[in-house]
């Protein structure tokens, strides 16, 4: 937007609801601008004009950083809501007012490169072009145990010439009529994270007559943001990936050939790349450099270094390319952006300071042995020559979170030497391993054997403890084996229950006293557990019931993975018939399904309408109910087993030498 036309925009947010809404608390609360340092329409009009500016341009990975405005490139997403059945899509191309008028606080999540940050944006863009609100864009990753998210939103509306009090702030935001937008919960550090989410919430208590947007990658930890109605971002259609190609091709010469291929080609193995919006972006870049379509995530990411580190410049000829100040070759480069890509990993960060950068590189020049840079020089070329990294402010970030992924993922397997396979354990072991979910995805592909070896492996034994001592013959002798198996299968990692209750109709009856009442007498679990329901079927007695789940977030997680990688190890096939009429004596009570004979839930006929029920419910749990292949894990392991002790006689090697 040209300067002129974003002052106008910002006068008219300023004079509708700025400036009434400024004067409204200082008079009500009988306060002076100057003496008490409330925070002025200056403020709000500086703010205003820097954040839309900021916002309005976007730098992705196909654009080699140059900027485009966002309105340009951005191909309208649709939310739905999570754990409802109708699946109602609600396309996003302005700020969504109906939908914040009824719930309120939404949040949404969804995983690495489907546009969280840049819908963010787009509503932000618009809520002040249309005045529909007082809208404030703060980014998470920003907070930690030493900086508030009022310390953030002070520092974005402050300037050095135009100070105010912090704490009259908080009132004047208490008072309601904001539209916050918090984005990137998951860029939080996890060393921080406990300090930085109490905080939020305390925040959002003291400031609840506020309208609240909440972005994050799925993690256990958004569960103490309950009073938020989660949606999901819908996946892009092959039409609307193809609009998305479109625009980042100026001449359209390259996105057409791209296309072509794309429809000669069988997409079966690159479906997901035409889903994600990040993954088309890459397709793009890695097309036009080597106009080859790479079938692997990973190989994306390869083919997108090369091209950067090998990137042209047009106006001076074919032949030209950009020297770097530090003059490493691709694979010392390669090999230095491994090692930061891990560091900050460890640290769970995407975003630091020019000291701390240049800490990080400092350690980088050391591990890298015979690679010498001078830090300075690295971060140069990282943020100009070869841009992997933006400048943001007094900040310097990776342009995308599952960039540091993949250069983890890859100093694991070609850097970690001896220490691979507990470096992966560890993760697998992690607490937080939804975290790393995007690491493992990765590694899955790029060396399959040791994930094999160590993942799925310790997946597997865990599994077999779980089979040997649960749903057995000898606890429930009148239940068939092969329903005996298939619980197994569905329940590994899980504690379902049933949830009985007279409350509601749909997924808005969750909110109802009674059924929080049923759900209060559910066990907490460990912290590395997380709670998922859905509404199942209402009987002819207006009563409802649910199915609950305590999972365990490592199980989860591997199960996906594994899933979407379309393993042996788990089934394909997800069913989504209708969960049959059941029974029910007492309402507002819970359930529990497990392998009591005693349990009235496993009489024969109960025990295979549970079974029914947990596998038609299973696609709404997304992800968590994906049931196992039993008769496969059993094979797996003889392979694994067997890979295992011929590596332990790998004298072999040495033959004839």
């Amino acid at each position: 937007m040209e300067e002129t036309a974003l002052k106008e925009v910002v006068s008219t947010l300023m004079k509708e609801l700025v400036i009434p809404f400024i004067k409204n608390f200082t008079s009500k609360a009988k306060l002076d601008y100057k003496k008490n340092f409330v925070p002025t329409e200056k403020h709000f009009r500086e703010y205003f004009a820097r954040t839309y500016d900021k916002l309005s341009s976007l730098n992705t990975i196909a654009l080699k950083n140059t900027n485009k405005s966002l309105k340009e490139i951005y191909i309208p997403l649709s939310i739905v809501q999570k754990d409802n059945e109708k699946k109602k899509k609600i396309k996003i191309n302005s700020y969504p007012k109906a939908l914040i008028s009824k719930y309120r606080n939404i949040l949404i999540t969804d995983t690495a490169g489907m546009g969280k940050s840049t819908l963010m944006k787009r509503i932000f863009l618009d809520i002040v072009e249309k005045h529909s609100g007082i809208p404030l864009f703060i980014e998470l990753r920003r907070l930690s145990k030493d900086k508030s998210l009022i310390s953030e939103i002070y520092e974005q509306l402050s300037s050095i010439n135009k100070q105010f009090d912090e704490t009259l702030f908080l009132e004047l935001l208490a008072e309601g009529g904001f539209i916050i937008i918090l984005d990137g919960y998951d860029e939080i550090s996890i060393n921080d994270k406990s300090t930085v989410t109490a905080d939020i919430q305390d925040f959002i208590n003291k400031t609840k007559k506020n309208n609240f947007i909440l972005t994050s990658r799925p993690e256990q930890s958004l569960a103490s943001f309950g009073s938020f109605k989660e949606f999901n971002i819908e996946p892009l259609t092959k039409e609307e990936a193809f609009r998305l190609l479109k625009k980042y091709d100026k001449s359209g010469k390259i996105s057409t050939l791209l296309i072509n291929k794309l429809e000669e080609t069988n997409l079966a193995g690159i479906k997901e790349f035409l889903t994600n919006p990040l993954l088309v972006s890459l397709l793009f870049t890695a097309f036009e450099y080597k106009q080859k379509i790479p079938l692997k995530k990973h190989l994306f990411y390869r083919q997108v270094f090369d091209a950067y580190f090998e990137m042209h410049d047009i106006t001076k000829g074919e032949s030209y390319t950009h020297d770097k100040y530090t003059n490493l070759g691709v694979d010392e480069f390669d090999r230095t952006l491994r090692y930061l890509g891990f560091l900050c990993l460890k640290r769970q960060k995407i975003e630091f300071s020019k000291d701390e950068i240049l800490s990080l590189l400092d350690e980088c020049n050391k591990f890298c042995v015979g690679i010498e840079f001078h830090s300075d020089d690295f971060l140069k070329d990282i943020t100009t020559m070869v841009p992997l990294f933006a400048r943001d402010g007094i900040y310097y970030k990776w342009s995308h979170k599952s960039l540091q992924e993949y250069f983890a993922a890859q100093f694991i397997y070609r850097d970690a030497g001896n220490n691979r396979d507990n470096l992966l354990l560890a993760i697998y072991n992690n607490p937080n391993i939804e975290k790393f979910e995007n690491v493992l995805d990765l590694y899955y592909d790029i060396d399959y054997k040791t994930f094999r070896n160590t993942i799925e492996y310790e997946f597997i034994k865990k599994y077999l403890e779980f089979s040997k001592d649960n749903y057995t013959q000898q606890q429930l002798p009148h239940i068939p084996e092969k329903e005996l198996i298939k619980r197994k299968e569905l329940s590994f990692g899980r504690n379902f229950y049933l949830i009985i209750t007279q409350s509601g109709k749909d997924s808005e009856s969750i909110e109802h006293k009674d059924f929080q009442e049923a759900i209060n007498k559910l066990p907490k679990g460990n912290l590395d557990y997380g709670l998922n329901l859905k509404l199942i079927i209402q009987n002819h007695r207006e009563d409802y019931i649910y199915f609950a789940c305590n999972y365990i977030s490592q199980i989860i997680v591997v199960s996906q993975i594994l899933f979407n990688k379309q393993s042996n190890l788990v089934r394909k096939s997800i069913k989504s018939e209708e969960f049959k009429e059941i029974d029910v004596e007492n309402f507002n009570y819970n359930y529990p399904i497990d392998c009591d004979a005693q349990n009235k839930y496993n009489s024969l006929d109960n025990f295979l309408l549970i079974n029914h029920g947990i596998e038609s419910s299973n696609f709404l749990f997304t992800g968590i109910a994906i049931p196992l292949n039993h008769e496969n894990i059993y094979k797996t392991l003889n392979e694994i087993e067997n890979d295992l002790s011929i590596n332990d006689e790998s004298i072999f090697l040495f033959n004839g030498f």
